[in-house]
């Protein structure tokens, strides 16, 4: 492909932004388009979105106080998922919010009240 100088480059483009037709297969699908700025869009056509499983797990995060007046976030209803996908999550969750937890009979409890963290942590990720 031949190096494309700024002047050539500039002599391709309209005069309100767009590139024109025969310029737009050597930016490669790309075209530029007008608007606040300069950005390149794709014509390519986004991506599905993903599909929920209606069968897969939904987590209860519910909040409960301890002795000493100490909080802690619980993530149940995800059992099925067994101890070793458990101890990944909750590893994800204390890395992400830097606080501790555990695993305990099939629920996850995280230190401290961090349910709304990890409900758009949850939300993120599905």
């Amino acid at each position: 492909m031949a190096k494309m100088t700024s002047t050539t480059f500039r002599s391709k483009l309209r005069v309100r932004g767009t590139v024109a037709r025969d310029s737009a297969t050597n930016l490669g699908g790309m075209r530029i388009t007008s608007g606040k700025g300069w950005t390149l869009s794709s014509d390519a056509k986004p991506e599905p979105p993903k599909k929920i499983n209606p069968e897969s797990p939904k987590p209860k995060i519910r909040l409960e106080k301890r002795a000493g007046g100490k909080y802690v976030t619980c993530i149940s209803g995800l059992h099925t998922y067994g101890r070793v996908k458990l101890d990944s999550i909750a590893a994800q969750l204390k890395t992400s919010f830097g606080t501790g937890g555990t695993v305990k009979n099939g629920t996850i409890e995280m230190q401290g009240d961090k349910v709304k963290l990890i409900e758009s942590w949850f939300r993120k990720i599905s």
